[in-house]
């Protein structure tokens, strides 16, 4: 089985102390990418579509990602771009605040770049789609409406699309553009991992089940409700079920939380388990990732749940 994750990855800038640099790191992270990172260590066969500039940084990226398992072939590289970048703030909880420098991140142009007959042929190889909320928010009106289309056919081809909506006010003009844009790409997912909160932001659901009557009638073949320590949701043709984490966790750092989970999900669900039981594999994985700081765990302190 194969995956392909479409979305944007970043220079990580990561430091523990707010008012000295000297110590900070450089590193990568970005929702997708994450999430194709993780389920490659778990043993799915994954690919990225992305695109990065020319320069040290982007050929670096690429090293990075092959060295973690990620097939990359697909990986556009244009000139007079740069991989975008952010920094994060981590407060005393583990939650942590971004700060971003995209303005010439190349991934904004990556659907008006690449070819779309050709970028259909490469979907078409693969078994799983996965894609997110920040996806979408980076692109404009016009490269949304390819990558619907593409979605469209792809689903008909019987692919399963999944999506994470992974809402973020700041990359949208406003919150019925994302709205907007979140309902369209609906109608072709089979696989839909929101966290609750998102959608709280989102759409102003005031509980779980009201969001559980918003989506009722979506053509959604499970619907996973990541809810931080109070576990997940599972709603699929076979079972609604509460999936609680094993242990409370006090975290370092939550970068990556529900990418991982995702990651988690995904993998198990390819490895035969039930949608629930595939949850907590989620639960495993992100335990571990929200105890280091960062998006990447280091691949020697990672253990495999499957």
């Amino acid at each position: 089985m194969k995956l392909g994750a479409i979305g944007e990855c970043m220079l990580e800038i990561s430091h523990e102390n707010k008012l000295d640099f000297s110590q900070a790191s450089l590193k990568f992270g970005g929702d997708t990418l994450n999430t194709v990172l993780y389920a490659s260590r778990l043993g799915v066969e994954s690919y990225f579509f992305s695109a990065l500039g020319d320069d040290h940084y982007s050929n670096w990226l690429l090293m990075e990602w092959s060295s973690a398992g990620i097939q990359t072939e697909y990986v556009l590289q244009l000139a007079n771009k740069l991989p975008g970048i952010y920094a994060i703030e981590v407060d005393n909880h583990g939650e942590r605040s971004f700060h971003y420098w995209r303005q010439q991140s190349a991934f904004k142009d990556y659907l008006n770049a690449l070819d779309t007959d050709k970028f259909m042929r490469q979907l078409r190889e693969l078994d799983f789609i996965y894609l997110s909320g920040i996806t979408l928010s980076v692109f404009d009106d016009h490269q949304r409406e390819v990558l619907c289309n593409c979605l469209e056919k792809l689903s008909k081809l019987g692919k399963t699309i999944i999506y994470d909506g992974n809402y973020r006010p700041r990359n949208w003009t406003n919150t019925q553009m994302a709205i907007h844009w979140n309902t369209r790409i609906l109608k072709y997912v089979s696989w839909y991992l929101p966290t609750f909160d998102d959608e709280v932001m989102m759409h102003g659901f005031e509980d779980l089940d009201a969001l559980f009557d918003y989506y009722k009638d979506f053509n959604i073949a499970e619907l996973v409700v990541k809810n931080g320590e109070s576990g997940c949701w599972v709603i699929s043709a076979e079972e609604k079920t509460l999936v609680a984490v094993e242990q409370a966790i006090k975290p370092v750092d939550t970068t990556a939380a529900g990418d991982s989970f995702n990651a988690g999900y995904i993998a198990g669900r390819l490895n035969g388990k039930s949608a629930s039981e595939a949850a907590l594999v989620g639960h495993k994985v992100a335990a571990q990732v929200i105890q280091y700081r960062g998006a990447i765990v280091d691949k020697n302190k990672f253990v495999n749940p499957l």
